[in-house]
Formats: C-alpha cells, structure tokens, sequence
C-alpha cells in the first residue's frame, strides 16, 4: 500500500515538473494556476469514471468493495 501512495506521489511530481517546464516563458503566477487547474479536472475526471464504473463491478465480499473505496478516497483526495 505504502509503495502505490509514493508512487502515486511521484508521478504527481513528474506531472507539476513537466507541466512546469512546457509552460515556458509564462509568469509563475499563471503557471501556477494552470497547474492547479489542470490537477482540478484530472480528478473531476477520474471521480466521474470511478462514479460511473463502480455500479458495474462485482466485489466477491462487502468488506472488499469497502476496502477499495478506502483506497480510492486516499488517492484521490490526498492528490
């Protein structure tokens, strides 16, 4: 579990770093709400492909399915 938050967080990092840099020549201020932005809608995006898929998965247990929205919800609201 441990290994999957800090890869998640490195590929946050990566994604700020290259955000960062192919913005160029744009004020920080601008680069750092870009960033923010785009943070914003690729976890509206996934909420709403989580939100829709869930319906459709067949958990063998309760405790299971419980376990993955747990999971879930650190990933994506720790982002």
């Amino acid at each position: 579990m441990i290994f999957i938050i800090g890869v998640a967080i490195v590929i946050y990092f990566v994604f700020f770093a290259w955000t960062w840099q192919s913005l160029g020549f744009i004020e920080k201020p601008k680069k750092v709400a870009f960033i923010i932005i785009g943070t914003v809608v690729m976890f509206v995006i996934t909420l709403v492909i989580f939100q829709i898929s869930k319906g459709n998965i067949q958990y063998q247990n309760v405790e299971m399915e419980k376990s993955v929205r747990k999971d879930s919800n650190c990933y994506f609201y720790r982002g």
